[in-house]
């Protein structure tokens, strides 16, 4: 008796073979990316007066200050990104185990879902910032974020004073809010795919 043995291509392997081969090209990342960054602002003193101008800065190194902290500018340790990690990397896992069978079946593809995962991870990581409150802000934060509220140097003399009115009246939780004083930290965060 002769066992004759014939190898033959499935589908699911073709999509496995070629999930592989995106997988080994592909990474996906979650961040704040090259060309996001704090635009350059006038700085003024208590007085209202103008002291010079803040440089722009990446996005991504005021991100990593706030999730560490900089002791050396009495900055304190608010972390967003690891706790969401920590919180979440198994529901990751499971959405990629749940989508790998997906990609068997030619349903999805390796792209669409790390594409999911990441977009996934940024509503988590973005949902953790605005969740923080403490430690609380200094008061001198508080002061300058209101001083730059009612004295930028874009309004006109009636919005400037309006608003300084308004503030006499009103004092808003986003003085008082840690990280997300311009929400530009939150609104740049982002997933990508890139070529590794």
């Amino acid at each position: 008796m002769v066992l004759e043995v014939k190898r033959v291509s499935s589908q699911a392997k073709i999509n496995l073979e070629k999930a592989i081969k995106e997988l080994n090209t592909k990474v996906g990342k979650v961040g704040w990316f090259e060309g996001n960054k704090y635009p350059a602002e006038r700085i003024y003193n208590g007085k209202g007066e103008h002291v010079g101008h803040r440089i722009p800065m990446p996005v991504a190194n005021v991100a990593h200050i706030h999730e560490f902290g900089a002791k050396e500018k009495n900055i304190p340790e608010r972390p967003f990104i690891r706790p969401t990690v920590e919180k979440n990397k198994n529901n990751w896992r499971n959405f990629a185990k749940s989508d790998s069978k997906r990609i068997l079946d030619g349903s999805t593809n390796a792209t669409d879902m790390f594409n999911k995962i990441g977009k996934h991870a940024v509503g988590q990581i973005k949902k953790k910032i605005e969740n923080i409150w403490s430690p609380p802000l200094k008061e001198s934060t508080i002061r300058a974020r209101m001083e730059r509220y009612s004295s930028s140097s874009d309004l006109s003399p009636l919005t400037k004073k309006k608003r300084k009115s308004q503030l006499e009246k009103f004092v808003s939780t986003k003085f008082y809010k840690p990280l997300i004083d311009t929400r530009q930290m939150i609104s740049t965060l982002i997933n990508v795919m890139e070529d590794e």
